[in-house]
This record gives C-alpha cells, structure tokens and sequence, in this order.
C-alpha cells in the first residue's frame, strides 16, 4: 500500500537520530563519509543554510536528507537525501527533497548545491536531476583483492620504483601530514574539479584527506633525495578516479585493480544563476 507522507512527519534531525540518519546517507556513497557527515551535522554553526532532517513513520525513521556547507569547496552547500530501503517510491524522498529545496531557495544565497551519488543509483541520479542538478564528473572505482597477494605486490611495487628510479618512503602520518597537504594542493593543479570548472578547492579545509590511521607514501627521485615528486594516501584499498584521468586509470589496470562502482558529482547553480 502506498503511504501518503504529511510534511508533518518531516522534523529536524536530533542528536539521537544522528547514528541511524548517518547510515541511511552512507546508501548514497560508494565511500565510507561516516566521519565526514558526523563532523558536518555535528558541528556548530550559524550558516543559515545548514539544515538535516529525517522523516518518520510509526515512530521509525525511514528517510534522511541534509545542506551543509562544505569549507573545502568554498560557496557551496552539499546536499543529500536518502530513503529506507523498502520504504521507496512512496513520496518521502520527495517531500525531503522539496522541504530542502525550499530551505536552500531562502536561505542559499549565491551557494552551488553539490551532491555526489554512487553510479550504480540510477534512480538516486535521476531524482537529483530533476531538482535542477547536472552530472559534472564521474569517477570511477576500482578494487584490488589482496588476499594471498603481499609477495606479488612488494615485487610489483618495487619493480615498478627501479623503473621510474624513485625511492619509496612512507613518513610518520602527523610529522609528513603538512608536507603532503601542500604535495597534494600542488598536483591537483590542473586536475578536473568536482563540481564543476568554476569551483574552487582549498583542501587544507579537507581534515579527511588525511584520516588518521592511514599511511603515507611518498617517492623522491633517487637523484635528487629529499625532493618528493609524488605522494599517496593510503587509508582503504578502495580508489576512485576522474574517467578522464587516463594515466592513473591504466596505473590501477598495471596494478592488478579492477572497476567496481564509482561515483557521479551533481551541481545545481544558485537561483538565477
């Protein structure tokens, strides 16, 4: 039977429903965000636009939805709606929807709303498009099964340092972290944006480029030491690439890694604009 959702069943999210609105927001993304959505919906703010709200039905919460501004993109808001599995198609992501819609048209200013959808969520693509969202990129995911692996990947790894005559050193996360922070602005010049040409990006403003527990792994040419020409972070054995980055798209296919589900990012320009 098809429910019916009153706007009065929509209500602002509270502390408590921050465990369960979470995991319904991470069906959206092919990446663990659970530390980045805690630090968004639990930071405080006085940006007008910020807003999370969940929707209930018989005392359950069955859908999620948040605006947050995102200080690594500055002049944008990230937006994301999620409904319960089983609970679709009933209208309740539409009235999340609408009641954020209206929150960002009154209080969004001149900020781009941004969203990032896993890309196998045909539906989920669709339903952003229809709130005036575009596709900017998409990235692709790619996977690597270590099980049984750690001999053939050192002397992959090591084959392919001689090749390029680099040395591999893996520094101390907090000692290396500001040194990799600039390594990381420096070799994103040039790349796509996420959300579009006209977007900046500060990620010194992104805490979680750099999670803790993650490894870091630099390479400094062998005649030249202490000049790093490359940098990576290592917190998952899951990777997503621009699809048009086809350099480090056939280095993952060197690797042994295989495409899996990837992401689209999602714009919508201010009213007017």
């Amino acid at each position: 039977m098809k429910m019916s959702l009153p706007a009065s069943m929509v209500r602002p999210m509270r502390r408590e429903d921050l465990s369960v609105a979470i995991e319904l927001l991470m069906q959206t993304s092919v990446l663990d965000i659970r530390h980045r959505l805690i630090e968004r919906l639990t930071a405080p703010s006085s940006v007008d636009s910020d807003i999370a709200l969940i929707a209930e039905w018989g005392g359950t919460i069955i859908g999620a939805a948040k605006l947050t501004a995102e200080p690594a993109f500055p002049g944008t808001v990230s937006a994301l709606v999620a409904v319960q599995d089983g609970a679709r198609g009933q209208g309740i992501g539409t009235e999340l929807a609408r009641q954020l819609d209206v929150h960002l048209r009154q209080y969004g200013g001149n900020k781009i709303a941004t969203c990032a959808i896993r890309d196998d969520l045909h539906r989920g693509r669709e339903f952003a498009q229809r709130y005036g969202f575009t596709v900017t990129n998409h990235n692709v995911g790619w996977r690597l099964d270590l099980a049984g692996r750690a001999d053939d990947l050192v002397t992959r790894a090591t084959h392919a340092a001689e090749i390029a005559q680099v040395r591999i050193l893996t520094p101390d996360i907090h000692a290396g972290r500001g040194q990799v922070m600039n390594l990381i602005q420096e070799s994103l010049v040039g790349l796509p944006i996420p959300f579009g040409a006209n977007q900046g990006y500060e990620p010194t403003k992104d805490h979680h480029l750099i999670p803790d527990g993650s490894l870091i792994v630099l390479a400094e040419p062998r005649d030249e030491p202490e000049r790093t020409c490359g940098v990576s972070v290592v917190a998952t054995i899951t990777a997503v690439n621009e699809d048009t980055n086809y350099s480090i798209r056939r280095l993952n296919e060197k690797l042994g890694m295989t495409a899996t589900t990837g992401y689209w990012s999602l714009a919508r320009q201010p009213s007017g604009v």
